[in-house]
């Protein structure tokens, strides 16, 4: 999903280096079908992301089959993709600076 939706803001800065993006408010332009799918593949990450959250805390009151779940990491992955899809410049901890 992420991959999907760094793939589309790519393309989307890719064509408007190129100008060849078109104009996003008229349906049929290039602009408008890799805007409408950058909103929706992010709508679907945004979901996903609240799902994990919701999954990470119930995460202590599941029955410990196999082992313990690895919640750090897994809160780890969260917040990476949280990160990457926020518009803010920060780095992420964990990645060379």
């Amino acid at each position: 999903m992420l991959a999907n939706f760094s793939s589309l803001v790519h393309e989307i800065v890719q064509s408007r280096v190129k100008g060849i993006e078109g104009d996003v408010r008229k349906k049929g332009t290039h602009a408008h079908n890799l805007e409408k799918a950058r909103v929706t593949v992010f709508g679907k990450l945004l979901l996903l992301l609240n799902e994990m959250r919701t999954n990470s805390a119930f995460s202590q009151f599941q029955v410990r089959v196999g082992g313990r779940f690895p919640k750090e990491e897994y809160e780890g992955c969260v917040s990476l993709t949280t990160t990457t899809t926020s518009p803010q410049k920060k780095t992420p901890t964990g990645w060379p600076h």
